[in-house]
């Protein structure tokens, strides 16, 4: 008797763990990816001659292509800094307020070099 009870307890304890331990590692992989996306949008802004719309894009199809839900791409660029804003949502079992990531990344604008 005293053994179906402390499977009873154990069950659902075990299970929690395990999905918590999946939820974690989904909250992980979702930053990672968005910290990513927003990593080549700013490289890819910070090129000579490169176009905001292009590095919008590629920040847009590398966070979407590695599983980011509601993507947002914000993408600018001054005359030494090119920045570039990355959120979305990551897929989760439950979803408790804390599924929307959000990352940032900076580089230096290359200059053009005059012929």
């Amino acid at each position: 008797m005293s053994g179906s009870i402390e499977w009873a307890v154990l069950t659902p304890v075990v299970l929690l763990t395990i999905l918590g331990t999946i939820q974690v590692g989904l909250g992980v992989h979702g930053r990672t990816v968005a910290s990513y996306a927003a990593i080549a949008a700013a490289e890819h802004a910070s090129l000579a001659g490169a176009s905001i719309e292009d590095a919008r894009a590629l920040g847009r199809s590398a966070a979407e292509a590695s599983g980011l839900l509601d993507v947002s791409v914000d993408v600018s660029r001054d005359a030494t800094t090119a920045r570039a804003v990355v959120g979305g949502r990551m897929p989760s079992f439950v979803d408790l307020g804390l599924t929307d990531v959000r990352e940032q990344a900076s580089r230096p604008v290359e200059r053009a070099i005059a012929p």
